[in-house]
């Protein structure tokens, strides 16, 4: 099972869609994660899914009358995931036995302790998570003027630890994310 997550930051443009046909074409995911994408998933150009093989339906979380922030993709070819629990923070769903979490964690850090939460009820089956955990594992994977909130890290590794869950290594560039000017107060992170 290949999985993809990728905060877009804003689906509704054309450059958007072109960059995720390149990722679905150069990755192949069978299923895919969708962080931001800031429109209701019914706004979603027919064609954009359907020349990639992605199913017309979205799994999105319901967050009543705002835009839902994580949507879950997948090939028409893959098995139809099947919804465990979902929050304004994650959706968990099991295919095959397995558990896929997308998470998109709240901004501050004493609210995402509801996520860590609510995911450690899952644990119990083979389990990938995946997603923008707004959090860190250690000073490192943050450059900027700001450091991240030590309790907020302690939170997520206590989280990680307690559920047996390991971080993947990571290929590629250090830094993935990535806002203003690091001298104006921006940063880097991972």
């Amino acid at each position: 099972m290949k999985c993809i997550s990728w905060n877009i930051r804003g689906i509704a443009k054309e450059d958007a869609q072109n960059r995720m046909r390149k990722l679905v074409r150069n990755y192949n995911p069978d299923y895919l994660g969708i962080l931001e994408p800031m429109i209701f998933p019914k706004d979603i150009p027919y064609g954009c899914l359907q020349s990639l093989g992605l199913s017309q339906t979205i799994l999105h979380n319901d967050r009543g009358d705002k835009k839902p922030n994580i949507w879950i993709l997948y090939k028409n070819n893959c098995l139809v995931p099947q919804i465990l629990s979902m929050s304004n923070q994650h959706i968990t769903v099991e295919v095959n036995g397995v558990f896929l979490s997308v998470v998109h964690g709240h901004t501050y850090y004493v609210r995402r302790r509801e996520l860590w939460e609510r995911l450690s009820a899952t644990s119990g089956k083979p389990w990938l998570l995946m997603g923008d955990f707004n959090s860190y594992l250690c000073n490192e994977e943050k450059k900027g003027v700001r450091k991240p909130i030590l309790a907020g890290m302690e939170d997520f590794r206590e989280f990680l630890s307690s559920n047996c869950l390991l971080e993947v290594p990571n290929k590629g560039i250090k830094f993935t994310c990535a806002t203003k000017d690091l001298a104006a107060d921006g940063y880097s992170a991972r």
